[in-house]
């Protein structure tokens, strides 16, 4: 057996596994990222900067700066597995 051989029998076992998921899950994706897509556009709104400059202390800042560093990264990942699903919106 090739090694080409080989691969091509270890993806098709993994796009199998991944096709093979309820519709509910795949749902869920899509909906997950349409959540996090609406959070990402608020958090990078310049809304969200009123509202920390109006709440007293710094936590809000903390809280909202954590959320601009991570949801691009979140949001990426969650992207990639739809499309490695092939779902369409």
């Amino acid at each position: 057996m090739s090694l080409n051989t080989f691969l091509k029998k270890i993806w098709n076992q993994i796009e199998v596994l991944f096709g093979g998921l309820p519709t509910e899950i795949k749902t869920a994706l899509q909906i997950g990222i349409t959540i996090t897509e609406n959070i990402k556009n608020f958090v990078d709104s310049p809304i969200a900067d009123i509202f920390t400059s109006i709440i007293p202390g710094n936590i809000d800042d903390v809280i909202k700066d954590r959320l601009r560093a991570t949801l691009p990264i979140f949001l990426t990942e969650l992207k990639l597995v739809e499309s490695s699903l092939q779902i369409s919106s």
